[in-house]
């Protein structure tokens, strides 16, 4: 099997599960050590995401404990969340305010260095959190940081495609 390191696939397939759809590049396939706790989880390369394109997507609630939370709180949840995941020494962007097909988004990108990367290269994160009618959404597209420009073109289609599945007719 064959896997491009150095230009996404320039077709998209529409994927659709009871709760949202998204175009993501014809060319990921599912790893078979997912993402804990994800409902999608798609890369190029399923022995090392930095030679591609990767995609997760998780979901969550929008009410925790009888209050509910703002998109801006589940930013912060998700930022800090991947902010862990780099040494912590992470560049996060200021959020962009956004609608993408409706729902109220923010984006933002962080770039730091992945902490199980023994190669000392830098990944990239760009995520786009859509709020849905009763979930949080967020969808989280990687690469390294030294192929971003290639990526850059696909990145923003999977980001902008995301519709959850109550709104699709």
């Amino acid at each position: 099997m064959f896997f491009s390191c150095s230009t996404p696939s320039d077709k998209f397939i529409e994927i659709r599960n009871k709760n949202f759809s998204i175009s993501v590049p014809e060319n990921l396939i599912q790893p078979s050590d997912a993402e804990e706790g994800s409902i999608l989880n798609l890369t190029e390369d399923t022995s090392d995401f930095l030679n591609g394109l990767s995609v997760v997507v998780y979901d969550d609630s929008i009410i925790k404990d009888l209050d509910t939370i703002s998109l801006y709180d589940y930013y912060y949840y998700v930022s800090d969340n991947i902010l862990d995941e780099t040494t912590g020494e992470g560049n996060l962007q200021t959020p962009e305010d956004t609608t993408v097909n409706g729902y109220k988004s923010l984006f933002f990108t962080i770039c730091g260095l992945y902490n199980s990367n023994n190669t000392n290269e830098n990944v990239c994160f760009y995520t786009g959190i859509f709020q849905g009618e009763k979930n949080f959404y967020e969808v989280t597209v990687s690469c390294s940081e030294k192929r971003k420009q290639n990526y850059l073109p696909a990145i923003q289609k999977i980001l902008n495609s995301f519709k959850e599945t109550s709104m699709i007719k």
